[in-house]
């Protein structure tokens, strides 16, 4: 594994070299998930957008830490009691419009990535890259705002019917501008046209994003190799998959279950090096899935190792932007939270 672990007596880890200094009870998990996404607040910029550490609002970044803001939800959801997410627990502004707070929180970037979509000319229905006027159109961004969208006509399903509706168009219009554009298809792009077709698949059912992923080199593709994040798109597709397979057959759904659990299995059998935080807490996150997946405890007991020692949320990271990194951590906080 890219974090050393190895098993002791009666299954027990043992992870040489760690100071562990993260959470260990189920309120400091609620704690951490609370402080990790409410950080995104004071990064809202007036124009819409957040921002990142230099004070740029990108596209591509954003659409990526509301995705795992989503996973997050969807956990913490599921809890029997109430979930840090709810209408009043984070520190955000919008309390008591009974809409959970990662809703609000997430539903601000949204409307800014929404407005980034351009209207004429020949990249109409392709968003740009960030804010300003000379921002360029992007392919990733097009998509990775795609996939988002079409998980929040999902996720606020019982909350506003009519931005369902207007996220779902928005989806279905920035794939599809994506697609007929000369030359995207290439394998820069793969991943992310494979995580907006399981996005689009899960959220509509329709045959074509089916036939989409199954011609994506990462239908039976290795997407575990490096940890998901702006440019490996194609995880996030993957684990999605995993966890709302009712669109796939029961052969297909399998195959994709078992990929995770391989993908941990991996981890588990890499040797011990020095890996960053950012790079740990996904692999958390892919563990707690195989947990989820196959019951299995070491899964379960190698997630929460990876979060030993982990720190804050807004802590500089070599190569993960701010939200990125507190998404990331505000995910598998949530995850730990859940298994109290």
């Amino acid at each position: 594994m890219r974090l050393p672990i190895l098993l002791g007596a009666l299954g027990a880890l043992i992870v040489p070299g760690l100071t562990f200094g993260s959470p260990t009870t189920h309120d400091d998990y609620r704690s951490l998930t609370v402080d990790a996404f409410s950080s995104f607040y004071p990064r809202r910029a007036p124009g819409g957008g957040w921002t990142d550490a230099d004070g740029s609002r990108d596209a591509l970044t954003g659409a990526v830490a509301i995705g795992q803001m989503f996973s997050a939800f969807r956990r913490a959801s599921r809890a029997s009691e109430p979930d840090p997410m709810r209408d009043g627990e984070l520190r955000i502004a919008e309390h008591g419009n009974h809409l959970p707070d990662l809703l609000d929180e997430a539903r601000f970037e949204l409307e800014w990535l929404a407005s980034l979509t351009i209207t004429d000319g020949v990249d109409a229905g392709l968003l740009r890259a960030g804010s300003g006027d000379g921002a360029e159109a992007s392919i990733p961004a097009t998509l990775a705002f795609a996939a988002v969208a079409s998980a929040a006509s999902r996720y606020y399903a019982r909350f506003d019917r009519a931005f369902i509706d207007r996220m779902r168009k928005l989806a279905i219009d920035a794939y599809a501008a994506a697609r007929a554009r000369p030359g995207a298809d290439d394998g820069a792009n793969s991943g992310a046209f494979y995580w907006a077709a399981a996005e689009l698949l899960t959220s509509s059912g329709k045959a074509a994003y089916l036939a989409d992923l199954k011609a994506s080199p990462h239908w039976t593709g290795d997407v575990f190799a490096a940890p998901p994040g702006p440019t490996n798109l194609a995880p996030f597709g993957r684990l999605l998959l995993a966890r709302e397979s009712r669109q796939l057959s029961a052969p297909d759904a399998a195959a994709i279950r078992q990929s995770v659990v391989a993908g941990a299995d991996m981890l588990l059998a890499q040797p011990g090096e020095a890996e960053a935080p950012f790079v740990r807490a996904q692999d958390g996150i892919l563990l707690a899935s195989a947990f989820d997946i196959s019951g299995h405890a070491i899964y379960r007991a190698a997630a929460f190792t990876a979060m030993d020692g982990l720190p804050a949320p807004d802590a500089p990271q070599a190569g993960a932007p701010p939200l990125i990194w507190n998404a990331a951590l505000g995910q598998l906080a949530s995850w730990a939270y859940e298994q109290r």
